[in-house]
């Protein structure tokens, strides 16, 4: 029954974490049923979200309208951030319950409730339900349960379950009353085997003892029927019977299932499970979810219940139909052969250690194949490729929209820069530009991969795919190129002359930008940390790095002190110290100063040069800025964090009150 405002899933999940500004709701109502747990409510949708008390006092920074990405800066700043996947699930959770909108006049309408008038204790309701199941269970004992005499027994016995349900849940809704709850949804359900009077019960959330009480309110009447029949109208107790195990049946919101949650599990933060954050909905991350000891205690419990359960529906069945199950069981006993029992029994355990096992490798071969399939599809793809073709004019002008820093020229200059580009086709293994060519060309990858064969920044024997910048050096100093490139596969370059480029593209694109994409971009689109980062972020990053050098044994972090820069390493190695002792070495595209970062501590480990390089640096701030940007980029740097350091790099709360616990 309830609604959900905004769909969190239509949305762009990337625009809503990093640059929608979002405004906490008014229509909210604060209750800490715990120590160390608050349950925030949305009066307008009435969803409810169980936070801990720093979730929601993540949710009041939203206050007044900020972006995702301000936010978490302001955590990391503060060092009071979530570990990101939970952060971002917490937003995702909260906007699509409504608690944060965005604008300020965003609210659903809070439906209508219904009148109630009548309110009943729950003190006597918990006492009146204990002595009637004690009533009834005595009345089930000492007199023999057994078929009614005639079939017209059956039609009484279920109006008078339909009519013991539907009081159970009219006392639930009195209890709602009087705890001061407001009734939103109440009437007849027709479709169904037992028809019956429902309210919606809101309780998932309530406190133990008003839960317990609903919970043991909604059997209170179907047991006084039972123990009328019991003791008094025995054609009726069968009937009755089986609308009392229709009522207590093992589902998720039968009254013994939430009797059960009401007494033995404290409920976990809602951000923590259940995921709806697209980082989070991987299958191995949504199952380790679950497996936690509370869980797995009601799991349990709720396992023993329903056999119980079904053991006595069981007999039901048989009393209905006029079996024995007791000359069943030994009938069954009576035709088994344990040299068959024993095959069959090894068979089946047999059997579910080599699913296990399937079902455990599964990921780990999955993982391996598609590696392997996506190489073989490649080289089938280059294989049946027809030869390459020149592109259009508009053709290209799409391609220079989407290549950095192409995109900076306006739309119409665009169109004419399109134009003045010359297209080239290179056979496979054909060099495209020479080491010392001075030919003044800007040369712009279209289509194919070509090889490095020399160059600077250690880009040897690197590939580089389309929308690389090279030959730039003869370009705009006049040198002769740095490196040779060979096309690695049958190719299409597009070239622009020097005074086309002067006319045309420097106007808009400054030379600096030039050199970033040709030489910063280049080796981030390589490396595997930053193969994958979008093309903003690539232009982001190459935009605000600084390449720096260093020299064999310099320090480059000193162990508790204080780091304000990001490096990434492009040439050379470096070794970590930490305590006089190496722990580790970081090589050419591994990024280093990171946790000092996220955690705005000091250093954890010293870094000093073991074979002279250079590396990219860039400063805290921008750091920060280009990591909120996206959250693929944040979740993998924090998972890097997180490895070096061994456990998490933002502390967990909802971990640390399971460890208090």
């Amino acid at each position: 029954m309830h609604q959900r405002p905004f769909s969190v899933a239509a949305k762009d999940q990337e625009l809503l974490l990093t640059f929608t500004p979002l405004f906490l709701s008014q229509n909210l109502v604060v209750e800490v049923p715990r120590v160390g747990q608050v349950v925030v409510r949305h009066v307008a949708t009435r969803r409810a979200l169980i936070l801990t008390p720093l979730h929601w006092g993540i949710l009041k920074n939203f206050e007044g309208g900020r972006t995702v990405s301000a936010v978490l800066r302001q955590l990391i700043h503060s060092r009071g951030c979530l570990p990101l996947g939970e952060f971002y699930e917490l937003v995702v959770k909260a906007h699509g319950a409504g608690m944060l909108c965005e604008s300020v006049d965003q609210a659903a309408t809070a439906p209508p409730s219904m009148p109630w008038n009548w309110s009943v204790n729950g003190v006597l309701v918990r006492r009146l339900t204990v002595a009637l199941v004690f009533i009834a269970l005595l009345g089930l004992l000492f007199n023999r349960v057994g078929p009614p005499g005639h079939w017209l027994w059956w039609l009484p016995g279920w109006v008078l379950s339909c009519i013991g349900i539907s009081a159970g849940f009219a006392l639930a809704g009195g209890l709602l009353h009087a705890a001061g709850r407001e009734i939103y949804a109440a009437g007849w359900v027709w479709r169904t085997a037992l028809p019956r009077f429902e309210v919606e019960l809101d309780d998932e959330l309530a406190e133990p003892e008003l839960s317990t009480n609903l919970a043991l309110a909604r059997i209170a009447p179907i047991f006084f029927f039972a123990a009328i029949a019991a003791w008094w109208v025995h054609d009726l107790t069968l009937p009755i019977l089986c609308g009392l195990l229709w009522e207590l049946a093992p589902r998720a919101r039968g009254p013994f299932s939430r009797l059960l949650r009401a007494v033995h599990y404290v409920p976990r933060p809602s951000a923590t499970y259940g995921f709806e954050f697209d980082g989070n909905r991987r299958k191995w991350s949504r199952l380790r979810s679950w497996f936690e000891m509370g869980e797995i205690r009601l799991a349990l419990m709720w396992g023993g219940y329903a056999v119980i359960w079904g053991l006595i529906a069981s007999m039901a069945f048989c009393l209905a139909v006029g079996l024995s199950a007791r000359d069943l069981v030994d009938g069954l006993l009576a035709r088994d052969v344990p040299g068959s029992s024993a095959l069959l029994f090894f068979s089946l355990l047999g059997l579910f250690g080599l699913g296990l096992g399937i079902f455990l490798s599964y990921s780990w071969l999955r993982k391996k194949l598609g590696h392997i399939r996506r190489w073989l599809e490649r080289r089938r793809a280059e294989r049946n490729a027809p030869p390459p073709s020149e592109p259009s004019t508009q053709e290209i002008y799409e391609f220079l929209g989407r290549t950095h820093p192409f995109q900076l020229i306006p739309d119409t200059e665009r169109m004419l820069t399109a134009a003045a580009f010359e297209a080239q086709i290179y056979a496979a293994d054909e060099p495209a530009v020479m080491a010392g060519d001075r030919n003044p060309r800007l040369r712009v990858l279209y289509t194919g991969r070509v090889s490095v064969e020399s160059a600077v920044l250690q880009l040897n024997q690197h590939e580089l795919l389309p929308g690389t910048i090279f030959g730039e050096q003869a370009l705009l100093h006049d040198a002769g190129q740095p490196r040779t490139i060979r096309c690695s596969t049958a190719c299409v370059i597009i070239t622009l002359g020097r005074a086309v480029f002067e006319h045309r593209v420097k106007r808009f694109v400054p030379d600096h930008l030039i050199e970033d994409a040709a030489n910063k971009i280049a080796f981030l689109r390589q490396i595997p940390i930053t193969r994958s980062w979008p093309q903003a972020i690539l232009a982001s990053f190459a935009r605000r790095a600084v390449v720096q050098t260093f020299a064999r044994n310099a320090v480059v972090l000193d162990q508790g002190r204080e780091n304000t820069l990001f490096f990434l390493v492009l040439e050379g190695e470096l070794k970590v110290m930490k305590d006089g002792r190496k722990v580790g070495r970081i090589r050419r595209g591994d990024i280093f100063g990171e946790i000092s970062l996220l955690q705005n501590s000091l250093t954890h480990a010293s870094v000093v040069g073991h074979h002279a390089g250079s590396y990219l640096c860039i400063s805290k701030p921008d750091f920060l800025a280009f990591l909120t940007q996206d959250t693929a980029l944040a979740l993998q740097i924090e998972a890097i964090a997180s490895r070096r350091l061994g456990t998490s790099v933002f502390a967990s709360p909802s971990k640390t009150a399971r460890k208090r616990r």
